[in-house]
């Protein structure tokens, strides 16, 4: 087409769109066809992006909501069966309530500096608050020992309804630190308990109880950890006996008052019982442990059949992990077994030739490969029952056969101080021969004070007692001098020491 045809057909077009108030060239008219067409086509993509996004944003309010939902309906369901306690003493006591007793022992074994706990105990009146939960119809109720210890006067327990009861304590295990309670009440309203064989990390989980004296407190969380030790070692002694030392964690809010309280899965299943926290201000920092709710229920059982805590099997010896430090000088490969630090005077482990510094590493068959894997295996054992228990003794296996006794509460457990300018940089008195007869020591050196630099620091307190250096029994301070004298930090040394928390063997090395 030739150019004069173009322009007088455009203005020709011009002439006519003037009508409708629009002129343009045939070029323009051609981008804008095509430019309508693209937008005619992309405007159900976007349309369908929108749809998208929308569907999305649905699908996570969703998600949210069903998450939510499903809190409501765990909280609904388990908290009716949690109580709240109050342990009421009304004479002399000889001490603070044991809440203010737990948690002060907590700050000061984590933050390292000395509280009230260290004043002489004071002859006063008070109470403790904690919580606790309904197991069955007829009135028991599981909570923590800490709550009730100490022999109140009275306890009384708050039901959800605002109900009260006064309770009787049917008994209680310092080890476990489990309690059972009753109460005289029909048809109540009992918490469902579950399996805390199945929990793993990452679990969804319920709080519930009355921190700082709030009944009905839910607060929500994951398990952080299971099988968590080393717990124990922040925890008021319990008269000579090893404690339980294997918590499930959270990170579930647990605060003083939570004590006794139940944590509950996302199917209203009770899983443990909330009993301690880690904490420096004597607040939750989202590091709370609860009491697995299978140990729990064997001892509720337990106390309520016989009035006792029976926990399986028994072997008699004071056991800690193997530290690389520790394997060296031991000659053992690797660290997955457990040190025998004290084996008790005619217990079965002792009838079967087990030997400090013996190093265990199955028990029936089973590996253990740590001390909390080596206390399950036992207390899951029968008493009476013969096992073959294989250990590593100065770097050769062998295999003992021991009948487990029965798990009962064991008993209770004696100068020229030296100052920290020594080797191991502590200094020490003679043991008083009324912690000589606590501990049930025939002599050692008690720990008065610890140097900054001390290769000891991070792993005794102050009251320990030091009853073994290398192979020298540590009988008094001349004893302690001269076992130093002939100690070299570049080729180790192992320490044995006895404290509230038992019996360890430290390895030291510069």
């Amino acid at each position: 087409m030739k150019m004069t045809d173009q322009v007088a057909r455009a203005g020709m077009g011009c002439a006519l769109g003037l009508l409708a108030g629009l002129c343009v060239s045939p070029a323009l008219v051609r981008a804008d066809d095509q430019s309508a067409e693209k937008s005619t086509a992309a405007a159900p993509a976007v349309v369908k992006a929108d749809e998208a996004d929308a569907k999305l944003a649905d699908a996570q309010l969703s998600m949210a909501m069903g998450f939510s939902e499903a809190f409501e309906r765990v909280a609904a369901e388990a908290s009716p069966s949690v109580v709240n306690i109050t342990a009421t003493y009304e004479g002399p006591k000889g001490g603070r309530n044991p809440s203010e007793e737990m948690m002060e022992e907590f700050m000061r074994q984590f933050r390292g500096v000395p509280g009230m706990g260290d004043q002489q105990p004071q002859r006063r009146r008070g109470q403790s608050f904690g919580s606790g939960f309904i197991v069955s119809a007829d009135g028991y109720i599981l909570t923590n020992h800490h709550v009730i210890d100490g022999k109140p006067d009275k306890v009384e327990v708050r039901l959800a309804d605002d109900s009260t009861y006064e309770a009787k304590i049917v008994g209680s295990d310092p080890a476990t630190d489990v309690a059972v309670l009753k109460i005289e009440g029909t048809d109540l309203k009992s918490a469902k308990l579950g399996d805390a064989a199945g929990v793993r990390p990452g679990q969804w989980v319920l709080a519930i109880g009355s921190p700082f004296n709030l009944a009905q407190t839910v607060t929500a969380g994951i398990v952080s950890s299971v099988s968590r030790g080393g717990v124990a070692r922040g925890l008021p002694a319990t008269g000579g006996e090893a404690r339980y030392d294997n918590f499930i964690q959270t990170d579930a809010a647990i605060n003083p008052g939570n004590s006794g309280g139940p944590l509950v899965n996302l199917r209203g299943e009770v899983i443990g019982i909330n009993s301690a926290i880690f904490s420096r201000s004597g607040g939750s920092v989202g590091i709370g442990f609860a009491i697995p709710i299978n140990l729990a229920r064997n001892i509720k059982d337990s106390l309520i059949s016989t009035g006792m805590a029976e926990r399986g099997g028994f072997l008699g010896v004071g056991i800690q992990d193997v530290t690389s430090a520790l394997a060296k000088q031991l000659n053992f490969a690797g660290t997955e077994g457990v040190l025998v630090t004290e084996v008790n005077e005619d217990s079965p482990a002792a009838k079967a030739g087990l030997q400090v510094e013996d190093i265990i590493t199955s028990i029936d068959g089973l590996r253990t490969r740590d001390e909390m894997n080596l206390r399950t295996i036992v207390r899951r054992l029968p008493p009476g029952k013969a096992v073959p228990v294989n250990v590593v003794r100065a770097g050769q296996q062998r295999t003992l056969s021991v009948t487990l006794g029965q798990s009962t509460p064991e008993q209770a457990r004696a100068t020229t101080p030296l100052d920290v300018s020594n080797k191991l940089g502590v200094a020490v008195q003679d043991v008083s021969g009324a912690v000589a007869q606590r501990l049930r020591l025939r002599g050692g050196v008690e720990i008065t004070a610890v140097g900054e630099e001390s290769p000891l620091a991070q792993f005794v307190q102050l009251g320990d007692v030091i009853v073994q250096i290398g192979n020298a029994t540590i009988v008094n301070t001349d004893a302690f001098a001269l076992a130093l004298g002939q100690v070299d930090l570049t080729r180790g040394v192992r320490v044995r020491v006895v404290g509230r928390t038992g019996v360890r063997i430290i390895g030291v090395q510069k």
